[in-house]
Parts: structure tokens; sequence; C-alpha cells
């Protein structure tokens, strides 16, 4: 197959890229700001501003992809929530230019789209399923819903993916894991909210679901009217002892991690405490396992 990844050089980006090339795929990637040299040898890449219609559909009426994969977005919550014009304009504007320029196709490609658990308010009391009724409190979380909501309207052929808390290996290196061994490393003092909860998802271990759905099953979900997938990690936990374990995992001294109540933190959003969502349908699918985080961690340490 053909796939087109707009938004190859961001975190999940990347590790699509590097999957579907040890996959043997044919794939096309897109960049905007962060252009990867590294990702240039895996695959064809082409600079694009989802934001421009023409543009977008220039590309893919060009390429013609089998599959497009959308993990581009600005995913700075607190960014979203101070210039919400801005990141309206890529993160909801984007997706429909996106989805608009497959009117034309002979063969509608399947769109996979990346959500988060911020489409959620954290008050449900356990973790979230597919079938849960969303309620974002803040102005990223409402874009992601907004992009949902577009695409489940607007798109035949499309798989959801709502995921959470995404850390792993990645050139730039912003995740919250590889911030943190980067703090500690330095031997500096942070502090982590001890009442958020989320079930943190290994990167590698998430592209590896969506391509075995997406190989075992696409066919299927063509078929049908709407689709949301959970893939995540299969524990949930505080962010605080998560970075704990980060910390045991890579050997740094847990003392330099201090646990503060997120409302003593002063950010521009709201971010839902109990947070996370449940992995039964994926799991299911794949008849395996969704990676704990510890195992995660543990496989990020042996590879950077």
């Amino acid at each position: 197959m053909r796939h087109l990844i707009i938004g190859a050089s961001g975190q999940v980006g990347e590790a699509l890229t590097k999957l579907l090339f040890d996959k043997k795929q044919e794939i096309i990637g897109t960049f905007f700001k962060t252009p990867l040299d590294r990702i240039n040898k895996l695959g064809k890449i082409f600079i694009l501003d989802i934001t421009k219609q023409n543009d977008v559909e220039r590309l893919i009426a060009d390429i013609n992809p089998d599959v497009i994969y959308i993990p581009a977005a600005i995913t700075n919550v607190d960014y979203c929530e101070q210039n919400p014009k801005e990141t309206y304009a890529v993160n909801v504007e984007g997706i429909t230019n996106i989805i608009n320029s497959n009117k034309n196709a002979k063969i509608e490609p399947l769109i996979v789209f990346f959500s988060s658990d911020y489409i959620f308010d954290g008050t449900k009391g356990s973790l979230y399923n597919e079938n849960d009724i969303p309620n974002p409190i803040c102005e990223y979380g409402k874009q992601k819903l907004s992009a949902e909501h577009y695409i489940a309207t607007k798109s035949k052929h499309f798989i959801i993916i709502r995921t959470c808390g995404i850390f792993g290996p990645e050139t730039q290196g912003k995740n919250f894991v590889l911030r943190l061994i980067k703090n500690l490393s330095e031997e500096k003092e942070v502090t982590i909210p001890n009442d958020e909860y989320g079930t943190p998802t290994y990167s590698p271990d998430l592209v590896d679901a969506v391509f075995r759905v997406i190989n075992n099953i696409g066919n299927k979900f063509k078929t049908n009217v709407a689709h949301v997938i959970n893939i995540v990690g299969s524990k949930r936990i505080s962010r605080y002892d998560f970075a704990i374990e980060v910390a045991k995992i890579f050997n740094y001294d847990v003392n330099l991690i201090k646990p503060i109540n997120s409302y003593d933190i002063v950010r521009a959003a709201k971010r839902p405490l109990n947070s996370g969502l449940t992995v039964d349908k994926i799991e299911a699918i794949l008849d395996r396992r969704m990676m704990y985080p510890d195992d995660g961690l543990k496989a990020l340490q042996k590879i950077i």
C-alpha cells in the first residue's frame, strides 16, 4: 500500500515512518516546520502547510495514497489555550482541508486520525471507552473533538485513534519522558502533578497496533459508518508515579522528583485529572496486550 503520513516529523509520524519502512511499505511523508534528514532516508518527504487547501489538494492528487495518516497537530495544550485562532487553523481547518481533498478521488483513501483523551473532562472516575460522551474542558480537546466530528460526517473510510500520554524515541526529544530524563540527568529538581492520571502510551507499540489494525482488518472498516479505537498503554497511573518509574528504570535519583497538586500549578489550560482510556477493544482486535508503561520505558532504555 501507499502510505501518506501528514506530520511525519512529529513523534507519532516519526514512529510510523520507521515502522512502515521496516514493513517495506511505500511511504510519503510531509512536514511543516521540522524537516528530518533521517525521515527523508526512509521515504519521500515534502513540505506541506495543511492550512492551504490548494496545496493539500495538489499533493494528495499527485500521490494518490491508499492510507492517509494524520498525526499532524499543534499539541501544546497551553499554547492552544492562548492562541485558539492560530491553532484552530491547523488542528481543525487543516483536517477539513485534508478530508475535502479526497472528494474527487476514484477510490477514497482510508483516513487514520490521531485524537486524544483530552476530549473528555476527566470526571467519570474510571477509564473512558469508545462510547463515552466527550466533554472537553480545554481548547486543545475542543479542537480535537471538532476534527473528529468533521471526519466522521464527511469521510466514508476512516479510523479515529484516541490515545494518551505518548512517549518514546523521537528526534525532537519533546515528550514528557525525554524531557524528564534530560532534567534528571542534569540533577535538576522537578515537580510533577500527583493528581493527574492517564494511560501512558509507548509510541512504537501505538504505531504497531495501528498498522496491525489497518493491515489485518482495514477492509472491514471500510464497510461500516464510524470507527473509533482507543490505543493506549494498558495501565492507569498518575503522572507523578510514572515519573518515579522513569527515574528508577533510567537509574536517576527519585528524590529529585517532587509531587505537587495540579491546582497549585499556574497553567493556561485545564487538564482532565482522572483521564486515560480503555484498551478492551484494541486488545480484542489484536489478540494481545498493549504494553504497560514500565515495559515501554525498558524498551526505550535499550535504544537511547
